[in-house]
């Protein structure tokens, strides 16, 4: 299937192809099935949503072949009419639009407390921190150094993957907002 849209759609239209296929039930960064769905595509785009209440879609990026994944982006689904149909009937669609606010606030949201308390020390310091400051705030929090490593690494790991921090030098960090030197 995949070789049959790669040959006759994308190379002979010049064109990209995007497929529309289900999730896996505990594995909801990935499609359902074979493993060649991914391994055959440049990009794997995932849409949830985070709040089954509200009416609200994040669209994330499990795959980027050869570039940096896209940081996650929020939607505001609205019913819109878009015209009638021959009874009289209204015709309506779902149609989202980016809500950059909501984006921040539901990245916060979904933030662990150790990615947290990294967030905020970076956003109150008046510029970079170095790194072993960073370490020796979830070391004292954890109360225990082997596990205050671990949940250092996760946690930066989660704040660089999310784009939220940056590194403006060696060992030195500052929130993504803030670039200035150390």
């Amino acid at each position: 299937m995949l070789r049959t849209f790669n040959q006759e759609l994308r190379a002979k239209f010049n064109a990209s192809v995007l497929l529309i296929h289900h999730s896996g039930h505990m594995a909801t960064e990935r499609p359902r099935g074979s493993s060649a769905l991914t391994a055959n595509t440049d990009f794997v785009l995932g849409v949830f949503r985070p709040d089954p209440q509200a009416m609200t879609c994040q669209l994330e990026v499990h795959k980027q072949k050869d570039s940096e994944k896209l940081p996650p982006a929020l939607f505001d689904m609205a019913r819109e009419v878009v015209g009638s149909d021959s009874d009289g009937d209204e015709v309506s669609s779902l149609v989202a639009k980016h809500n950059g606010a909501v984006a921040a606030f539901v990245q916060r949201i979904r933030l662990g407390r150790y990615d947290q308390a990294l967030l905020e020390s970076l956003e109150k310091a008046p510029e970079a921190v170095p790194e072993t400051a960073l370490r020796a705030l979830i070391v004292k929090m954890c109360g225990n150094p082997e596990t205050g490593r671990k949940s250092f690494q996760r946690a930066m790991g989660t704040l660089r993957e999310q784009h939220l921090i940056t590194q403006v030098s060696p060992g030195m960090w500052a929130a993504a907002q803030k670039k200035g030197p150390p």
